[in-house]
């Protein structure tokens, strides 16, 4: 993949994402692991991540946003989506601060 960008700004209202990617939290499900790890060899390709946390109180008109793309495909697509989307959510955040 060839990008123009060399700094790019990442804003996410998930506060277990934002801590995993900025390390303060390790990342124990397998499924998110892939994911991470993807994400770390993508932000290698940049001079500049800069992550930001953006409480969702704060975040609705991305979330109506969201929802609205949501609506938009098939069915098949929401629901891969809702479930990875619901592996971010409280029941799987069996997650702990590193040392």
């Amino acid at each position: 993949m060839i990008l123009k960008a060399v700094r790019v700004k990442i804003f996410t209202d998930s506060e277990l994402m934002f801590h995993q990617l900025t390390g303060s939290y390790k990342v124990k499900d397998q499924k998110l692991k892939f994911l991470h790890d993807q994400v770390q060899q993508l932000k290698r390709g940049f001079a500049n991540v800069e992550l930001v946390h953006v409480p969702r109180e704060k975040n609705k008109e991305a979330d109506k946003l969201a929802a609205s793309s949501l609506h938009n495909i098939n069915k098949k697509q929401a629901k891969m989506v809702a479930t990875l989307f619901d592996s971010f959510g409280p029941a799987k955040r069996g997650l702990q601060s590193q040392p």
